[in-house]
C-alpha cells in the first residue's frame, strides 16, 4: 500500500474530500484509496464489516465496547463511518465514532478535523476520547490539533483535562508551547491524577524539544 505523503495529508485537511461516492461526505482521498485494499479478514467473530457497522447504528442492547473494537479490526475502511458517527447530533454516537477512530490509532490520521471539533464538543465524555484518539495517532499528524487539545487543559471535568495532557506528552515537541501551562496544571490542579499526568507530558514535551534544539 502506498503511503500518503505528509503535503498530501495537509492538502486533504484543508481542501477537504474530493469525491461524492457512496463512502459519504466526510470521507477523504486517503480513505477512499485504503477503502480498496483487500481486507485481511472478511469476519469478525463470524459477522461481516457491514454487520458489525449495523450494529454500531443500532443502539440496543448491543456491548458498544465490543462493537468499536470489532470495527477498528477491519482497519482503516471504516474511517467513513466513523466520520459519519462524529458528526452525529447524539453526543453517544459521536462518543462511539470517536471511540472507533482511537482504537484505530494512526491509521485514522485523516480524521484529525473533525476530532478537533470534538475538542471542542458541548459533552465531556466526547471532548475526553477526542483527545484520547488525537494521542493514539502519529505525533506528525497530531500536531495539527494542539491548540485544540491544550485548550482542554482548562476543561471543568477532570478526565479531560487528564487526556489532553497525555496527549500533549504524547506529541511531545510540538507541543512546546504548552510547557507553560502543563506546568502549572502539574502544581495547581485540584485533581491528583491531572496533576501526575501534566507532569509526566511537562518531562516528555521538555525533554523532545531539547533534544530537537540540539
Amino acid at each position: 500500500m502506498r503511503i500518503p505523503s505528509l503535503l498530501l495529508v495537509l492538502a486533504i485537511l484543508v481542501s477537504g474530500c474530493a469525491y461524492d461516492h457512496t463512502c459519504g461526505p466526510t470521507c477523504c482521498t486517503i480513505c477512499c484509496e485504503l477503502q480498496t485494499e483487500p481486507t485481511p479478514s472478511l469476519q469478525r467473530q463470524g459477522l461481516t464489516i457491514d454487520e458489525w457497522v449495523a450494529r454500531g447504528e443500532d443502539r440496543g442492547n448491543w456491548n458498544r465496547q465490543e462493537v468499536a473494537m470489532n470495527l477498528a479490526a477491519f482497519g482503516p475502511q471504516v474511517i467513513c463511518h466513523a466520520e459519519r458517527w462524529m458528526a452525529s447530533h447524539d453526543p453517544g454516537t459521536r462518543y462511539f465514532g470517536a471511540k472507533v477512530v482511537y482504537l484505530l490509532g494512526s491509521s485514522a490520521f485523516s480524521t484529525i478535523p473533525s476530532l478537533r471539533r470534538l475538542c471542542h464538543d458541548s459533552y465531556p465524555r466526547v471532548r475526553s476520547i477526542a483527545c484520547r484518539a488525537i494521542g493514539a495517532i502519529n505525533p506528525s499528524y497530531a500536531r495539527l490539533a494542539v491548540d485544540d487539545v491544550g485548550r482542554v487543559l482548562a476543561d471543568e471535568v477532570w478526565e479531560c483535562r487528564y487526556h489532553a495532557a497525555e496527549a500533549l506528552g504524547h506529541m511531545a515537541a510540538h507541543a512546546r508551547k504548552w510547557l507553560p501551562k502543563l506546568q502549572k496544571r502539574s502544581h495547581k490542579d485540584l485533581d491528583i491524577r491531572v496533576r501526575r499526568a501534566c507532569r509526566s507530558a511537562r518531562t516528555k514535551v521538555s525533554v523532545a524539544a531539547s533534544r530537537q534544539a540540539r
